[in-house]
Order: C-alpha cells, then sequence, then structure tokens
C-alpha cells in the first residue's frame, strides 16, 4: 500500500512515496526521503509540482479599487494554490518567498495578490502569517492541470512564457488529450478565450508565441477568428524544454557553489587580516594611553618632519637632528619596556608567513593555510 505526502504539500509533491517498510531501517529511510521531499518541492525548486487551477475561478469577479475585476494571472494562480492546499482541514502554508519561487513571481507581486485576495474576501490569514484558507464560494466546474516546470521553461526564440500562455498552452494539452487517444483538437481562439475568461487578443498574441516556440501546431485559422483552429502539441519540444530547465538548474548550481566557495576563502583571509590589525591597533592604543610614550611619540614625528626637510635643503642641522632621533627613540623604548612591550609588538604577525595571510603565494599559487586553517 503507498502512502501519500501530507496533504498540506499535495500539489507540491511530484508522485507518491513508497511505504514503510516493517523494517526500521526502512522506515527512516522512506521518512527521511519524504521529508526531503516536501523541502524540495515546498519552495518549487524541484519543478517536479503541479498547481490544478479550478475553472470557477477565471470567470470569478471581485472589487479592486473600487471596480469589479477578474483576477489577474498572478492572483488566479497564488489563490489557486491556496484552494488546493487548504482543502478539508488543511491549511495553504507557504511564504511570499516560496511562493515566488514557485511560481516565478516577485516577492512584492505576491505579496499583492494575496493582499488582493483577502481585500476581496477568497481566503483568510490562519494563526500564521504564512498560513491561509481558501473561503470563497466553491464552484463545480473542474480543474486545469498545469506542471509547473512550464512556468520556468525558456525557449530559444521567445524566451520564457507568459503565465496566461502557460494557461493557454495546458488547456491546449488537455484537450488534445481527451479527445480519446486524438492528438489533436478542433476549435476557435475565441471558444478558448471564453473558457479562461481572456480577450480573444491575448489568446491570439498567445497562440502565435506558442507557435514560434514550436510546442505548438495550427492550421486552419482564419482572420476573424471564429473558425476552428486545428491545434497539436508537439511532444518532443516539451519534453526537451523540460530537460533544458534540469540542464540550467546544474549550471547555476555549479556557479553558485564556486562563487560560494571563493566568498568563503575571502571571508577566511579576511577575518586573519582584520584579526591581525585590530591586535596590533589595541597595543598602539595601549601604548598611547601612556602621556610620557605620547609625548615621545609626537616628539619622534616632529623631528622625523625636520630631518626630512633637512635632507633635501642639505641643512647644517642635520646632524644635531639625528642625535635628538636617536636620543628620543631610546627615551621611547624605555618607555616602552616600562608598560611590557617593545617596538616589535607593533608589528604585525601573520598566521602564515608564506602568505601574509593574503592566501596567495609569492609564485601565484594558492596557500595551502585555508585547509589547514579551516581545520
Amino acid at each position: 500500500m503507498q502512502r501519500r505526502l501530507n496533504p498540506r504539500f499535495r500539489g507540491f509533491a511530484p508522485g507518491n512515496v513508497p511505504g514503510e517498510n516493517p523494517r526500521a531501517g526502512e522506515a527512516i529511510k522512506v521518512k527521511v526521503m519524504a521529508e526531503t521531499a516536501k523541502k524540495l518541492n515546498r519552495s518549487g525548486r524541484s519543478h517536479g509540482g503541479y498547481i490544478n487551477i479550478p475553472y470557477f475561478l477565471m470567470s470569478l469577479k471581485t472589487v479592486r479599487d473600487g471596480k469589479e475585476r477578474k483576477l489577474s494571472a498572478r492572483q488566479l494562480i497564488t489563490v489557486s494554490a491556496i484552494h488546493g492546499f487548504s482543502q478539508e482541514e488543511n491549511k495553504a502554508d507557504f511564504t511570499s518567498r516560496e511562493a515566488a519561487e514557485r511560481y516565478r513571481f516577485s516577492k512584492s507581486t505576491t505579496r499583492r495578490a494575496i493582499r488582493d485576495a483577502l481585500d476581496g474576501k477568497l481566503i483568510e490569514r490562519e494563526e500564521k502569517r504564512s498560513q491561509y484558507k481558501f473561503v470563497g464560494e466553491e464552484g463545480g466546474e473542474g480543474y486545469l492541470h498545469i506542471k509547473e516546470w512550464a512556468y520556468f521553461a525558456q525557449f530559444d526564440s521567445i524566451g520564457y512564457l507568459t503565465h496566461n500562455e502557460v494557461t493557454i498552452l495546458f488547456y491546449i494539452i488537455s484537450q488534445c488529450r481527451n479527445r480519446k487517444g486524438a492528438a489533436i483538437w478542433k476549435a476557435s481562439e475565441r471558444h478558448i478565450a471564453r473558457r479562461l475568461n481572456l480577450s480573444p487578443t491575448t489568446v491570439g498574441k498567445a497562440v502565435e508565441r506558442l507557435t514560434e516556440a514550436r510546442v505548438l501546431i495550427k492550421s486552419g485559422q482564419a482572420l476573424n477568428k471564429y473558425t476552428k483552429t486545428t491545434f497539436s502539441v508537439d511532444e518532443n519540444a516539451l519534453k526537451a524544454a523540460q530537460k533544458g530547465i534540469v540542464t540550467r538548474a546544474k549550471g547555476i548550481s555549479d556557479e553558485a557553489k564556486a562563487a560560494e566557495l571563493r566568498a568563503e576563502r575571502e571571508r577566511f583571509y579576511a577575518h586573519r587580516q582584520k584579526a591581525v590589525l585590530d591586535r596590533v591597533e589595541k597595543l598602539r592604543a595601549r601604548a598611547r594611553a601612556d602621556e610620557a610614550y605620547r609625548e615621545a611619540e609626537n616628539e619622534l614625528r616632529a623631528i622625523e618632519l625636520d630631518i626630512a626637510k633637512a635632507e633635501y635643503y642639505h641643512l647644517p642641522t642635520l646632524p644635531d637632528l639625528l642625535d635628538r632621533k636617536r636620543g628620543n627613540e631610546a627615551q621611547r623604548a624605555a618607555r616602552l619596556a616600562a608598560l611590557g612591550m617593545t617596538e616589535e609588538d607593533f608589528l604585525p604577525r601573520y598566521y602564515c608567513e608564506k602568505c601574509s595571510d593574503t592566501g596567495n603565494l609569492p609564485d601565484g599559487r594558492m596557500c595551502d593555510c585555508y585547509q589547514r586553517g579551516r581545520r
């Protein structure tokens, strides 16, 4: 007997999870796999989930900005997700970021869609801010099943599909597959527009772009859009688009991993260099807290400036200035000794003398102190 994932993740799951084996080890393994699938599909990163959009929501209108309006594409998807995940006693539980990752929205767009649905009395918030329940009036017209990977598919000719184009594509797919095994479907674009509550212009543009992307094949269309068009779907093009998502995701993952490793290495050496500088600054602050040392250091700086001028202009005062400098240095060293310090304490003490905590050796190779330091 097979066990499904928690209904809260119903739309997020790519399939059923195998039943628990009577053996304890197998049961634990199955549980871990199920929890991993939940986490991966919760944010939509596996692109293996689906969403069922109720047809009655497509024709539903709510009052927004003082006007009666139908749901936008993003609102329709957001409300449909909450409707699907909050069936029976369950609650939809996802953040704006998770919804944005799942359906290729921005977080602000998701927040606006949720706010409008709350204002329109379609959903209500539960005890947690990320939990919602669909409370609108139900309809019984069935659902449009959409695979979520389609929101992330890219095509060389047109790029990403819009959310309306995805809806139109899967409506045509559903009709083609419902014709008792036939791979074609005859309908007018105005019929599609009425069924999905879209304008004929929107449907016409979407069909043209889907045809350009070569996932949709059509013939027999008239200019008035009343004549029935013969639609068919290129299954190979759909599979190639879905495979392209996986390929890009792996590439992005590798690049992101390499970037994170570089950033971690840079943070490691930046931390070491800061620790070295902080140590020197603390010792200097401790020495300058002593008035005698501070006066000797200030006088030494003034003498060094006079020496530089005397050397440049070849002044006869240079020997006396050099003698004063030596005497002042001895006075400052004596004061440091009284404080328990030496001049060498003000020099940076690197963790690694080979690379001076830069991570790079003089010959350009990477230093091995990074691996040793991490351990």
